[in-house]
């Protein structure tokens, strides 16, 4: 019996009255059949985006496959997680640029000063 017995049940029921099989749904969904098989049997966590597919391919709202409450609690879930990877991503991008600047801030820390004592040293440093 599948984990995931309401999508299981509800995809079946669908399929039944729409006179569609498991292979027709995963081609008109863009996904492989050995994949909805296993989405079905609740072998895979399944994304949102695909239960969206699903749901495409069915011509029915997605948060019907699942309860309203549980599919948004899902979408919210990914949408923070996305969120935390671009955050990262982002934070990243921000300190290779800050050690860039504290390099190029030191270099020219580095020639103010040489300027420095070449000035106080004229006949060291003629110019």
């Amino acid at each position: 019996m599948p984990k995931n017995n309401r999508l299981f049940f509800k995809v079946l029921e669908i399929l039944k009255e729409k006179q569609m099989t498991q292979t027709e749904l995963a081609k008109k969904a863009g996904i492989t059949q050995p994949s909805l098989s296993r989405i079905l049997a609740g072998k895979y966590n399944v994304k949102i985006s695909i239960l969206e597919k699903i749901a495409e391919a069915l011509d029915v709202p997605a948060g019907y496959l699942l309860e309203e409450q549980e599919f948004f609690e899902k979408k919210e879930a990914e949408k923070k997680e996305s969120d935390t990877v671009g955050n990262n991503l982002i934070i990243k991008l921000i300190e290779e640029q800050n050690q860039k600047f504290e390099e190029k801030i030191k270099r020219l820390e580095n020639e103010i000063e040489l300027m420095k004592v070449k000035k106080s040293c004229g006949h060291c440093y003629p110019g």
